[in-house]
């Protein structure tokens, strides 16, 4: 199920500005996904074992693609300035500074719930081996600061790029622990179904993204309703980094890390 609250504001074309701004608070929850999306049955344990009820409650949770926050905009203003504006009395400052507009493309999404699956079992049969939370565990999950960084402040050696360089984790591993295990005679050992949530253990988030992009443009008049353009477009505009989500399979070394 999906609810959301949708804020939009819109400026028309007015004195030279116009702009676009949406927000949406959301949060979307069910069982859906490619495991752990509940566990059948065993047709055994139905009288006449004819039928197969999936257990799907168990596992309704924040899916993988909820992200809560999600705001767009866009904008374009043309400049006050040259001809009917500021500097508008003057030729050379009518030549200069006539027909500028500055426009931008805004996005950001905050981050999705983390996926926390334990690589280190006999799948139980029924999806994705999951851990389990660690009781004896207190405190954030979430350590080494903010995605990027580490002692040496945001480097490319924190997600284990270049020589001698070992990733930095963020999600810290005891907070977790492995599942128990049953092993009766005569069968193979079947590991249990770890008590981890699905999604969002911890209240562990991948990172946000988010994407400034712009550009800056001068329209000069020619004749026969012609126009020659100057544009200059900038992506990224502020150099923000968005990173890919950090390893989730817990008991494997690289866990909690980006790389």
């Amino acid at each position: 199920s999906y609810n959301s609250l949708q804020v939009t504001a819109i400026q028309r074309l007015s004195h030279g500005l116009t702009f676009n701004f949406n927000y949406t608070w959301s949060r979307n929850v069910g069982n859906d996904g490619t495991n752990r999306s509940g566990f059948d049955i065993p047709a055994a344990a139905i009288s006449g074992g004819t039928q197969n009820y999936h257990q799907g409650r168990i596992e309704r949770s924040q899916t993988v693609v909820n992200s809560p926050h999600v705001i767009n905009g866009f904008g374009v203003w043309s400049l006050p300035l040259g001809k009917g504006h500021l500097g508008g009395t003057n030729w050379m400052s009518r030549a200069l500074l006539s027909g500028w507009q500055l426009s931008g493309i805004y996005t950001y999404a905050s981050g999705t719930p983390v996926l926390v699956t334990y690589g280190g079992c006999n799948s139980p049969g029924q999806g994705q081996c999951m851990p389990d939370l660690n009781p004896a565990f207190s405190g954030s999950a979430r350590i080494n600061g903010g995605f990027g960084g580490g002692t040496n402040g945001r480097t490319a050696c924190n997600l284990g790029q270049g020589i001698g360089c070992t990733a930095v984790k963020y999600f810290d591993t005891k907070g977790f622990k492995a599942p128990a295990v049953v092993s009766p005679a005569g069968v193979t050992a079947i590991t249990l179904l770890g008590n981890a949530p699905r999604t969002g253990a911890l209240h562990l988030i991948n990172p946000a993204s988010q994407n400034l992009d712009s550009a800056l443009k001068r329209s000069i008049s020619l004749p026969k309703e012609m126009a020659f353009v100057l544009e200059v477009d900038c992506f990224n505009t502020c150099n923000h980094t968005v990173f890919s989500s950090p390893n989730a399979v817990w008991g494997s070394a690289a866990f909690g890390t980006i790389g």
